[in-house]
């Protein structure tokens, strides 16, 4: 969300008369959350949002009827209008909002909080309400950097339980809280705005810096195009770099709140920049290209030591969220949008969830004749590549489930040290292999990702996506579709531990997710691979063609 506040100050120094409103309290499905803020003047809409429709057409005209009467007051709003009414609001909820007719009265207080931003601290802004029989009687506003301690003047205003007030200033939330005497504050916490640095003033980050400013990012901008990296087509970056790319970076402090986007003109710059930065702390680090250019730069970072398998999946590449995107705007918007979902997985209080792979190998390979999993497959055997390609994720344990050539595939394996389990009643499905890796995952597991031993072609970046999607999300099973279609890996959460212990084997998994879609992430992926296993000769010859052809792409 922007903060509206920074740009209260640049209006307040044109005189212009402002109402500025906020949203302190909602109930059931409202359109916006407790501490959004919209300006506004005497001709509507300046910046911000309480949620837009019905409700903000509302607030505009309470807020130019204050404006005129130079009073502020309360408003609310019911969103419990019936389906046939084509003018109400049918959501379900209630609003209730401040309508501030001079915020110019607290303008120190705005002053106070830019400063502290420009310094790096965080903060509340406290609104402070005289209320009496639902009349709203004064206003006030004053900025507390975060476990600062109150001002004289703060805590006379603030009559309330001192420890009640330690803990509000020690969180990151907002709060709406009643004092003595008719006082109710509104406690809004202010961070830092994230910073975003878009190297490369071309189409696509023009568009964008439009996106992201919106977002309430922070945007700079590196090119030493002077026709490209200009103020008209950049008006909302703070800043623009005119500058060789890699020595703009060096001059940036980065942090865990720095999100990078690398879209410069060509890979070998892409790559200068990357390495630049790869081994900072940045919060995000995304980059465009096609698949082919990610795996062949992967290939030479890794090969020229210029950063180690972790430090590369850190990497967002190709950036963005999957939206099959094609115009720049498009692309911009994936790019916007994932953006968004890492800053608030960042925010988050929720702890991560320990995920663990399972893969089965159990099975004969009837089909192929042989054992399929010890067949070649670049370079090394087809289950070789597998968990070599598990465990380069941020899965945490990997349990390979053996039955049929149990002792090849563990000598094989060893030197991966896995955790090995074997199914003596492996011919019995898929299901009991499955209930076995689970039953030998260690204590502290709480997800499983659900891994063919027969589908080498799956990339460690579908692997990440599925548990970034479950580590960041609400849901407990998480899978990968390709055009509307489900495949594999899936991931589970083992709070269906004792329902997969008493599935149907001739339904298997499937039986758990009939039961419950409801709680399902399909998580849409750019390739097929996830669609594909290898059960006959045709298959593998196909599959594997398909995987000599790629090496021969990247040499």
């Amino acid at each position: 969300m922007q903060n509206i506040y920074l740009q209260i100050l640049p209006e307040l120094e044109k005189n212009n008369a402002l109402g500025l409103v906020t949203l302190l309290k909602t109930e059931g499905s409202t359109p916006q959350i407790a501490g959004a803020s919209a300006l506004f003047n005497s001709k509507g809409l300046v910046c911000g949002t309480i949620g837009g429709g019905i409700l903000e057409n509302e607030a505009k005209i309470l807020a130019k009827k204050a404006i005129h009467e130079k009073k502020s007051h309360l408003g609310s709003f019911n969103f419990n209008a019936n389906i046939q009414d084509d003018r109400g609001a049918i959501c379900g909820g209630k609003a209730r909002f401040l309508i501030d007719a001079n915020p110019k009265d607290n303008v120190l207080a705005f002053q106070r909080m830019k400063y502290s931003l420009q310094q790096k601290n965080v903060g509340f802004l406290i609104t402070w309400m005289r209320i009496i029989e639902d009349e709203l009687l004064e206003v006030k506003r004053f900025w507390i950097e975060k476990n600062q301690e109150l001002s004289i003047d703060l805590s006379e205003n603030l009559k309330t339980n001192k420890e009640v007030l330690k803990y509000l200033l020690q969180t990151q939330t907002n709060h709406l809280l009643e004092c003595e005497d008719g006082v109710v504050c509104m406690f809004e916490f202010i961070d830092i705005p994230a910073q975003l640095i878009i190297a490369g003033a071309g189409h696509v980050g023009q568009a964008l810096c439009y996106h992201a400013h919106m977002l309430g990012f922070e945007v700079s901008i590196l090119d030493d195009r002077p026709e490209l990296a200009t103020k008209d087509r950049f008006p909302e970056a703070s800043r623009i770099l005119r500058m060789p790319i890699v020595k703009g970076m060096e001059g940036i402090e980065i942090s865990k709140n720095t999100y990078i986007v690398i879209v410069t003109q060509g890979h070998r710059e892409d790559s200068e920049v990357l390495k630049s930065c790869i081994k900072s702390e940045a919060g995000y680090i995304g980059m465009i290209g096609s698949q082919r250019k990610i795996g062949l730069m992967k290939e030479q970072f890794l090969q020229e030591k210029w950063a180690t398998e972790e430090e590369w999946n850190r990497i967002y590449a190709p950036v963005g969220l999957n939206i099959h995107a094609e115009s720049i705007h498009e692309i911009a918007v994936s790019i916007a949008a994932q953006l968004v979902q890492i800053r608030r997985s960042k925010k988050s209080d929720k702890p991560k969830r320990s995920v663990m792979s399972v893969v089965l190998a159990a099975g004969k390979s009837t089909r192929m004749n042989q054992q399929k999993l010890l067949m070649p497959w670049k370079g090394k055997t087809i289950i070789e590549h597998v968990v070599k390609t598990i465990q380069s994720s941020t899965t945490e344990e990997v349990v390979v489930v053996l039955g049929s050539h149990h002792e090849k595939i563990m000598k094989t394996l060893r030197y991966l040290h896995p955790i090995f389990a074997e199914n003596e009643d492996y011919e019995a499905g898929m299901l009991s292999s499955i209930q076995i890796g689970i039953k030998n995952l260690p204590e502290h597991a709480q997800a499983v990702l659900i891994q063919l031993g027969d589908q080498p072609m799956i990339h460690t970046e579908t692997i990440n996506r599925l548990i970034e999607v479950f580590q960041t999300g609400s849901k407990g099973i998480v899978l990968p579709s390709y055009n509307g279609k489900r495949g594999h890996p899936l991931l589970i959460d083992l709070k269906y531990r004792n329902e997969i212990d008493h599935l149907n084997p001739k339904k298997g998994l499937r039986e758990l997710l009939y039961k419950y879609p409801q709680d399902i992430e399909e998580v849409e992926v750019d390739t097929s691979t996830i669609l594909t296993d290898i059960d006959t000769p045709d298959d593998y010859r196909r599959e594997h063609l398909k995987s000599e052809l790629n090496q021969l792409k990247t040499l």
